[in-house]
């Protein structure tokens, strides 16, 4: 029996120190400054080999730094969605080359990019919450190119048939692809 309270105990305390953790993350991010949204979020660009003057523009959040590299998630699309594919990240007058080192094989339509440096005045995201519909979102993305387009939104539902899209009132447009949210 006291293993099976020990147990029990155990479990209530995990879930309400995630719960917490959670919490303190949400009051974190509450409203984030456009200068925190602006350091963890990066333009990428994709040249069509073929057509030098045509490009697909997207954004990226920087999700892990380390000494020596820069690890971006974005949607598949904005990288064409193969697997060691490459493409650009643009920060001020610096271009940087970037690997798709993971691309997801479902509808989720995403990729884990990688960029064999540390990025100049960035940073890594401070974590991810879970949201609830009505809650308050942010964006900032790179709106048909323009360096770091600001919205602001709630969250409007969820896609319950698919189960795979959560659904938000910020208006966005080709470039705000791969911008968290």
């Amino acid at each position: 029996l006291s293993d099976l309270y020990d147990n029990q105990v155990a479990i209530y305390n995990r879930v309400t120190e995630e719960h917490e953790d959670q919490q303190k993350l949400k009051d974190s991010l509450a409203k984030p400054t456009y200068e925190y949204l602006k350091s963890v979020t990066v333009f990428i660009v994709k040249q069509d080999t073929s057509d030098k003057e045509k490009a697909w523009l997207g954004t990226g959040v920087i999700v892990k730094i380390t000494q020596d590299a820069t690890y971006i998630l974005t949607n598949r699309h904005v990288c064409d969605g193969d697997l060691g594919y490459q493409c650009t990240v643009h920060e001020g007058k610096s271009i940087y080359r970037a690997t798709a080192i993971k691309v997801s094989q479902t509808d989720f339509d995403m990729a884990l990019l990688k960029v064999d440096t540390n990025i100049p005045k960035k940073q890594a995201i401070n974590g991810i919450s879970v949201a609830s519909i009505q809650e308050s979102v942010y964006m900032v993305g790179h709106n048909q190119g323009r360096p770091f387009i600001y919205a602001e939104g709630v969250v409007a539902g969820y896609d319950v048939e698919n189960n795979k899209s959560l659904l938000v009132d910020i208006s966005a447009a080709p470039g705000n692809s791969g911008s968290g949210i």
